[in-house]
């Protein structure tokens, strides 16, 4: 079981090195290149579910199945089922990432008297553009990311309590 975790740390951790523009940027401060990948990981999502939606929607026209049709048989696996497996465990994986990298935000190390991230000790914490992007992107991430991600998946179960059993919420 620890193997498992291991795993599990090892391929979520992944991420983090796909986005990862510390070694071409020469120019830009520590902070800038901080908050460039913030931007990323915060968009990085949304582009990987649009992505597996024109996967598993290309996938249905190859095979000659509609990617809206509706489930014919009861226990019949739908490419919106793929599409929804693909989508959960990629949000599976990257959710630890992201919520480190939330909370990164608003990591603060106060060095005589001044709050300065961590990410750069040159960056003041809670002015100016910091401010900004905890107010926009930190903000943003945890209702989304932190918070949103449990809610939906916990009112997903919530709705299908009754169902739980059935073909189509267990191949999802």
């Amino acid at each position: 079981m620890e193997t498992l975790f291991e795993i599990q740390g090892a391929i979520s951790t992944l991420g983090e090195h796909l986005v990862n523009p510390d070694c071409v940027a020469k120019v830009s401060s520590a902070a800038e290149l901080y908050y460039s990948k913030q931007q990323a990981f915060a968009m990085m999502p949304f582009f990987l579910t649009a992505g597996a939606f024109v996967f598993w929607f290309l996938v249905g026209l190859v095979t000659k199945t509609s990617f809206f049709r509706k489930r014919i048989k009861r226990d019949e696996t739908t490419t919106k089922d793929k599409f929804v497996v693909t989508v959960t465990s990629i949000l599976y994986l990257l959710y630890p990432t992201l919520c480190k990298n939330t909370f990164g935000l608003f990591d603060c190390k106060w060095i005589g008297g001044t709050p300065y991230l961590k990410a750069d000790l040159e960056e003041t914490c809670g002015v100016g553009r910091h401010l900004g992007m905890m107010l926009t992107l930190g903000v943003g991430q945890l209702i989304v990311y932190v918070i949103g991600l449990p809610l939906v998946v916990l009112l997903f179960l919530h709705r299908n309590r009754e169902n739980l059993g059935e073909h189509a919420s267990l191949a999802r």
